[in-house]
């Protein structure tokens, strides 16, 4: 028996159907049913319960997140509704920037700041790839949903870089030691960064962090930063730092528990929700990426998006 594909409701402002939403939908029509108001509108229907009917309906949400969208007060209405249908486990929402920034989005909802996202200036094809892969892995524990304030920033910009092989040559090599030991600096202060803005902007959080020197271990040493939130979560950031003359056991681990000091006694061991380790990859000169254990790469440095 042939499953019928998932069923899509398109969220946009009108401003950007051309020339980016119109080609959007056309896309994802191939694939997918989609709720678009160009061909999801009879003449003479109520917007009000088409629209209403096609948010219920939906499996997932992609929201074009723009300028315009962020004035209208229809898209803004659109965007509650998604949110209504949303589940603890499956997050349905599968956001899209067009011409925003971080900033300007989280200005906009913090919460949708914190997903996930696409751009469109990559262009449909990859907008639609991504789509299809938050899609195929949203029901995944690691997948498309990460739990987590700062965690899912790791998976920002995984859908822009292809597969590649690292170079062995490099690799065992001094100066790659050096670019992949500043790579990492460059990792751990953006956590640090970033948690202290979230800090100062969502106050409610609660968010408190600690950062560790760098810690003399055999065979490599580790620095670890600590971010709590709510006196309830830990995101636990852990670089272990490469060899002096390769980069031989270097990795980033990143994991998230759920402390347990209200039920149990201080000493009882937190949850582990989820965990994640980052190996570097050095297969572009001079570019330090991180390869998690799916093979996929990730490009942690902010200077290169």
């Amino acid at each position: 028996m042939i499953s019928e594909p998932e069923k899509l409701f398109l969220s946009h402002a009108t401003e950007d159907k051309i020339p980016f939403v119109r080609d959007l939908a056309d896309a994802l029509g191939r694939s997918f049913g989609v709720w678009y108001d160009e061909y999801s509108l009879p003449p003479g229907a109520s917007i009000f319960h088409s629209v209403s009917a096609g948010l219920a309906a939906c499996d997932f949400g992609v929201v074009v997140l723009s300028k315009h969208f962020f004035a209208k007060k229809w898209s803004k209405a659109e965007l509650a509704g998604l949110f209504a249908r949303e589940e603890p486990e499956l997050r349905r929402i599968i956001p899209v920037w067009k011409d925003v920034t971080f900033e300007e989005v989280r200005a906009f909802s913090p919460i949708l700041a914190d997903r996930r996202a696409v751009k469109a200036s990559e262009g449909v094809p990859a907008v639609v790839s991504f789509i299809s892969q938050a899609i195929r892995t949203a029901g995944q524990r690691d997948g498309f949903v990460h739990t987590g304030s700062v965690a899912t920033r790791f998976s920002d910009l995984s859908n822009k870089l292809e597969s590649t092989q690292a170079s062995r040559e490099l690799a065992n090599s001094p100066e790659s030691a050096a670019l992949v030991k500043a790579a990492q600096d460059t990792l751990i202060d953006l956590m640090q960064q970033q948690a202290l803005r979230l800090a100062t902007g969502a106050p409610k959080l609660r968010l408190t962090h600690r950062r560790s020197g760098e810690v003399q271990a055999i065979p490599n040493n580790f620095i670890q930063l600590a971010v709590e939130a709510c006196g309830a979560f830990e995101l636990l950031l852990e670089v272990v730092r490469p060899a002096h003359d390769s980069v031989s056991g270097a990795r980033c681990d990143l994991d998230i528990f759920r402390l347990n000091r209200h039920r149990f006694p201080v000493e009882a061991k937190p949850d582990n929700l989820e965990s994640h380790s980052f190996s570097p990859d050095l297969s572009h000169p001079g570019i330090v990426q991180w390869r998690d254990s799916r093979g996929t790469l990730y490009d942690l440095d902010p200077a290169h998006s």
